[in-house]
């Protein structure tokens, strides 16, 4: 059995999801990964809704960063969305560990929290702060113009989509 006490060698920790079809992970280029091995496997990153975090090594990793001295490992100006892969990044630039445990499942329903009625409105609400978190999250890692170039095509979609 695989223990976060036996292995301390991580920043996060994360089940599995047991939908297959959605992966709650993102695996590195080229891995061929068997989810059933049951064996520790290293990603590129986790979704947030299912971390454990390594405090002392996760304050040891990024230690330099001002945030980390309040222990505030999310980046506040992500509203909802890629607050998770941010912080696997600034993990993964600092050589750290991200892992998923295949013999621990969860079961994430998604979005089961929004009555059905506010289908559409909840549907604009997501596709902006979608948006809005892309760009912030290029703008943070890559720059400003690259995340204006690369931003720029999906929010004339979206503002098209919304208007149409």
């Amino acid at each position: 059995m695989i223990s976060s006490k036996n292995n301390q060698d991580f920043s996060i920790l994360s089940p599995i999801s047991s939908n297959n079809k959605y992966p709650n992970y993102k695996p590195y280029e080229g891995d061929n990964l068997n989810e059933q091995d049951n064996f520790l496997f290293k990603v590129k990153s986790v979704d947030g809704y299912a971390m454990l975090f390594n405090k002392k090594r996760i304050n040891e990793v990024l230690k330099k960063e001002p945030e980390i001295k309040n222990q505030k490992y999310f980046d506040e100006n992500f509203f909802m969305y890629l607050e998770n892969d941010d912080l696997c990044k600034r993990i993964l630039d600092k050589q750290d560990n991200i892992y998923i445990v295949p013999e621990s499942k969860i079961n994430h329903l998604g979005g089961r929290a929004v009555n059905s009625k506010y289908k559409e409105e909840i549907e604009y609400s997501r596709n902006w702060h979608w948006i809005w978190s892309k760009f912030y999250f290029n703008k943070k890692h890559n720059g400003y113009l690259k995340a204006l170039i690369q931003g720029l095509p999906t929010f004339f979609s979206a503002i098209l989509n919304a208007f149409l």
